[in-house]
């Protein structure tokens, strides 16, 4: 009874540092970056699915109080995920990402992407 107790015990601790420390599956969720400094504005999203991904990215420009859409991107590849990596790939070129919490931040970039929920 005492090592059922113990195994039990121990199934918990262990599930539950794996929910705090990293996300076991990236699929379903969608991740945000918006920057705004008054003279333009940009917003990026990525959606994953099981093993494919789809990004956009849009750039609006201020002309006089305005703001004006003046780049339009969309993407999508496939990707694999083993905490904290995340591995993309689009058309033949590929680059990662590190996750910690609910930040994504593309390696290499300035980026931070946020988990929207």
């Amino acid at each position: 009874m005492k090592k059922v107790f113990l195994l039990t015990a121990l199934i918990i601790v262990l599930g539950a540092c794996k929910k705090e420390n990293g996300i076991e599956s990236l699929s379903g969720t969608i991740w945000e970056y918006v920057e705004n400094d008054g003279n333009y504005k940009s917003e990026r999203a990525i959606a994953f699915q099981k093993t494919t991904y789809a990004a956009s990215y849009k750039e609006w420009v201020n002309k006089n109080g305005q703001y004006e859409l003046s780049e339009s991107k969309e993407g999508a590849g496939t990707y694999t995920y083993e905490h904290p990596i995340v591995m993309f790939s689009e058309n033949g070129n590929s680059f990662s990402a590190t996750i910690s919490g609910s930040k994504m931040i593309i390696n290499g970039e300035n980026i931070t992407y946020l988990r929207k929920d």
